[in-house]
């Protein structure tokens, strides 16, 4: 009997044996799939933080920097108040900081009379580092009134101030 039973021990041993083997490999592949699968969503994580605190940093950087453009406006405007210009008198629209071109810009705006009409206005977006007398404007438009009739002999002009804004807003992102 004991002979038997011993056989029986062995038996239920190298079963069980078997048997832990089979789990503790279970076991092992769950716990990979589990780790694998941390390591994953980990790298998903970590670039999720990266761009959401770039922009607050972003945006504080061109504020500060518009802080800084805004310093310019008194001296700005003293220059455009004794500007000779063929438009009439001139004056500061709007200061800001272009991350597209990595300056400060500034619209000028003068307000003039076109033959016996309403008034009429010309709007010039300028560079603070590149507006002296012959300098261009990055961008600019001349605006007559609705009501001026225009002829072959007053040299065409027409409203392009329609998208003034909308390309004026493509210099502030």
């Amino acid at each position: 009997m004991k002979f038997f039973q011993a056989s029986l021990d062995k038996k239920f041993i190298l079963k069980n044996a078997n048997m832990n083997k089979k789990m503790y490999t279970l076991l092992v592949v769950v716990v990979m799939i589990f780790l694998s699968g941390c390591a994953i969503e980990n790298k998903k994580t970590e670039q999720k933080p990266v761009q959401v605190d770039d922009l607050p940093k972003k945006q504080q950087e061109i504020f500060d920097k518009n802080q800084e453009c805004f310093k310019l406006k008194e001296k700005i405007e003293q220059k455009l108040e004794n500007k000779q210009s063929p438009f009439g008198k001139t004056s500061l629209e709007q200061i800001f900081y272009s991350p597209k071109q990595n300056s400060c810009l500034y619209v000028e705006y003068s307000e003039f009379k076109y033959a016996n009409s309403e008034n009429c206005y010309n709007r010039r977006l300028l560079d603070v580092l590149n507006d002296g007398e012959s300098s261009q404007p990055l961008e600019g438009c001349l605006s007559v009134c609705p009501s001026l009739k225009l002829d072959s002999t007053t040299g065409g002009i027409q409203n392009n101030c329609i998208n003034f804004d909308r390309v004026l807003e493509e210099y502030k992102k």
